[in-house]
């Protein structure tokens, strides 16, 4: 949110379908301050259709608190590449919850994002 109020556009704000509620709400709250309801869509890393639906790619994709089981490292990273392309970034913060999937991610990461 504060991204469109610094002046971006084209934002898209995701989760997954049992926190879209809450997203929604918290979006809703801010109408008064954002001055328009930002666009929101469920995603799933592992749905390529969902990916494929958005508007590819992106500038900037930020993931919060998105590394934390394992299992799930690989579909994270392979939904960033499709999401930035060749020319994008993404901005990332969580806080270690896993070590395996800590170092995990970060050796996929090494392999899909090596110049």
């Amino acid at each position: 949110m504060g991204l469109h109020l610094l002046g971006l556009h084209n934002i898209v704000l995701t989760d997954i379908a049992t926190v879209m509620p809450a997203l929604k709400r918290n979006l809703k709250s801010n109408k008064p301050i954002l001055g328009k309801t930002l666009k929101t869509t469920q995603l799933y890393w592992t749905n390529s259709d969902q990916i494929k639906a958005l508007s590819l790619p992106f500038d900037l994709v930020i993931a919060t608190d998105v590394v934390y089981i394992e299992d799930t490292v690989v579909p994270l990273v392979s939904a960033m590449e499709a999401l930035i392309g060749d020319t994008g970034t993404v901005l990332l913060g969580y806080q270690l919850r896993s070590p395996e999937a800590h170092q995990l991610f970060w050796e996929i990461c090494g392999r899909a994002f090596a110049p």
